[in-house]
């Protein structure tokens, strides 16, 4: 993952404006995902939530294994 040394916006999210990857509806307004750069890094947040929720999703499924003592 590149990136400046200057930081930039984590995560951004423009309201009301057309323009940009994409857009998501809410009763409130339209919430717009602005293009990709450089100082942005929105994209790259929703990319590792995504992963997250995936993995906390699967983590679920797994069936719960049996405490095990051993005794000697």
């Amino acid at each position: 993952m590149g990136g400046s040394a200057g930081g930039g916006v984590l995560f951004n999210l423009a309201r009301d404006k057309s323009d940009g990857q994409f857009q998501v509806s809410y009763p409130d307004g339209i919430y717009t995902v602005g293009k990709d750069s450089d100082q942005d890094h929105t994209l790259e947040v929703l990319s590792t939530l995504t992963q997250l929720i995936g993995l906390n999703r699967s983590a679920k499924d797994l069936t719960k294994t049996p405490t095990v003592q051993v005794v000697p």
